[in-house]
């Protein structure tokens, strides 16, 4: 058995009691689901346990040039140099899309998050000369 959040359905934790304690073991705002699943990467969606969706990834659409096709509302795309260590910039979705170019050679990773009930999606790309 586990334990979900009412209004988003975010598995909150496994029980492991006898059916009839399990009202005594949930607090305001909580469901009590059968099943399991990884606490992580799972929701509780209108009756059913669901994995949940990861953003978009980017894919490189010329050299130096990337795009996230497809962002839920809302989806920033955080872009770090990985070598130095800098985030070095925070990219809003526009449309569905968001664009980014890379002049310098270097490896950067882009990690794409939306609110829930998305994951992040994490890759690195290599930028050459």
């Amino acid at each position: 058995m586990m334990i979900a959040d009412a209004a988003t359905g975010a598995i909150l934790r496994y029980l492991a009691t006898a059916p009839e304690n399990v009202a005594d073991n949930i607090g305001d705002g909580e469901i009590a689901i059968d099943g399991r699943c990884p606490l992580d990467g799972w929701w509780y969606d209108g009756g059913a346990l669901v994995e949940r969706p990861v953003c978009p990834a980017p894919a490189e659409v010329s050299p130096g040039v990337f795009e996230v096709a497809n962002c839920p509302v809302g989806a920033v795309a955080s872009v770090l140099d990985v070598e130095a260590g800098d985030l070095l910039a925070e990219l809003p979705e526009a449309s569905g899309r968001i664009e980014m170019t890379f002049p310098d050679p270097a490896v950067y990773r882009i990690t794409v998050s939306a609110a829930w009930p998305y994951r992040d999606s994490v890759t690195e790309v290599e930028v050459w000369p």
